[in-house]
């Protein structure tokens, strides 16, 4: 997964404000715990200075989140989506007992809710907030793009971490093709 700051436009990918609740149910039923004994670290994807993926939306698209324009067009920033689905997530999780920690709390801000100042920092800063919590799940949020080809899900999952996030991703995955309906690009 490529976590560059996007600099050009990109268009964005469908289907992204229903992940919140698929990522919540696909973890949960992999979890082993009890959920008290749970701290799920979420991680809304970007922030601040580092916009994501950015789309262009039909005019009069109504979203839920903040207008973004560039003259005429009217953009989509990954980094609003990502911060809207964890902040459902979020909720999901707590009204089922799971503690959580989010990463980021405001689109003004990066990892660890510090002020944005390199990719390398924001992403160290994301991982130290969840470590320094104890977090048991770190799950990150994006809505990645590349171009109309590459279309469809990936779920992600840090290798050295042995089976359980091997099999928690592969839960994921499979939930999440199944519920959103786009191509499954995998684990």
């Amino acid at each position: 997964m490529r976590h560059a700051a996007a600099r050009t436009p990109r268009r964005a990918v469908g289907a992204l404000t229903v992940v919140g609740a698929l990522l919540a149910s696909a973890s949960v039923s992999s979890a082993q715990a009890p959920p008290q004994e749970r701290l799920v670290a979420i991680d809304p994807g970007h922030g601040a200075g580092d916009s994501g993926a950015v789309g262009t939306l039909a005019p009069g698209t109504q979203t839920g989140l903040p207008e973004r324009r560039k003259g005429a067009k009217v953009l989509i920033y990954e980094k609003d989506v990502n911060l809207d689905v964890a902040q459902r997530l979020e909720r999901w999780l707590r009204e089922r007992g799971y503690g959580t920690l989010m990463t980021r709390t405001r689109d003004d801000r990066a990892g660890g809710d510090r002020p944005f100042t390199t990719v390398r920092a924001d992403l160290a800063a994301r991982v130290a907030t969840a470590n320094q919590a104890g977090a048991t799940i770190f799950v990150s949020i994006h809505a990645n793009s590349l171009n109309a080809k590459a279309t469809g899900t990936e779920t992600y999952h840090y290798y050295s971490a042995g089976k359980a996030s091997r099999s928690l991703a592969k839960a994921l995955q499979k939930d999440l093709v199944a519920r959103i309906g786009l191509p499954d690009r995998g684990v």
